[in-house]
């Protein structure tokens, strides 16, 4: 989609920026579930109990000691928000405040939106913004990228060969092809004990995928051909829930409250149109519609 560098016209409204940046009526907020996909930086999954009986994750400064690809892709408490720009919007917090009565909380609540305590800034680039006409003319996304190719061999391979088995006229194994997306942002290999057997390991498959793939519309349709969208929803949605505590900010998580997605069996597939089905009387239609 094309950006109008005058501001002018509903393809200028900068729709990649957030919407007290000078973008479009609409933010994308992370939730805490998906702060939660990123590993320490030691590798570990923060909800591991050995992430924090190792030393890997602290609670209390949970942004920290994380995979680089958590602050690539995801504004957090205390980030500077307009990054290469020098004069953000006048009355515009320049800081992601997440703190109840901050900036940021207020006005997302002042408008009726739901507040998770994050903003997304992975298709947004250092001094990127609206008053300085430095959108640019285009946002390119391609349909796939190298890294996913090597994520879907990793799937395919674990699903057909296990962790360590590799496919005919291949050398490279399902870990491997796991490890080389990783070591390009400085993560190292997937820890032996997530790689013990296909199934421990298909979980840090679905979790790389939705690290790496994040913000790039991959993981609604993973989620529904994995069959597991059903108990990802009933796990709830989750938000930051940020504190000042005798002077010192207090990290924890809380579920967000109205934040409901209703998934059932036949959402896996969609309904054929009525139109459709009153023109071929032997078809079926699809489970539950």
């Amino acid at each position: 989609q094309g950006t109008d560098p005058n501001g002018s016209g509903r393809a200028g409204q900068g729709w990649f920026l957030p919407q007290f940046a000078g973008g479009w009526l609409a933010e994308n907020q992370p939730t805490q579930n998906a702060v939660d996909w990123f590993e320490t930086i030691d590798g570990y999954d923060v909800n591991d109990p050995e992430a924090i009986s190792s030393g890997s994750f602290d609670p209390s400064v949970p942004y920290s000691n994380r995979d680089p690809r958590l602050r690539m892709s995801i504004s957090v408490h205390g980030d500077d928000l307009y990054p290469g720009l020098p004069d953000p919007r006048p009355g515009a917090a320049r800081t992601l405040n997440a703190l109840p009565g901050g900036w940021h909380h207020n006005y997302e609540n002042g408008r009726n939106k739901f507040w998770a305590g994050y903003y997304s800034k992975k298709h947004k680039w250092p001094g990127c913004n609206k008053w300085h006409r430095a959108r640019g003319w285009f946002r390119m996304f391609p349909h796939i990228r190298v890294p996913q190719l090597y994520l879907d061999y990793a799937e395919a391979v674990n699903e057909a060969y296990g962790p360590n088995g590799t496919a005919p006229g291949s050398s490279l194994t399902a870990v491997e092809a796991i490890n080389i997306v990783r070591a390009r942002v400085n993560m190292p290999p997937v820890l032996s004990k997530y790689t013990s057997d296909k199934e421990t390991f298909k979980q840090r498959i679905y979790n790389e995928r939705a690290v790496e793939l994040y913000h790039e519309q991959h993981r609604w349709f993973d989620m529904r051909r994995w069959k597991i969208a059903k108990e990802v929803f009933a796990e709830g949605i989750w938000s930051a829930d940020i504190k000042m505590v005798n002077g010192e900010v207090v990290y924890d998580k809380k579920p967000m409250e109205g934040a409901l997605r209703v998934f059932e069996d036949k959402h896996y597939w969609y309904p054929f149109p009525t139109r459709v089905m009153n023109i071929m009387t032997q078809f079926e239609q699809n489970p539950g519609w």
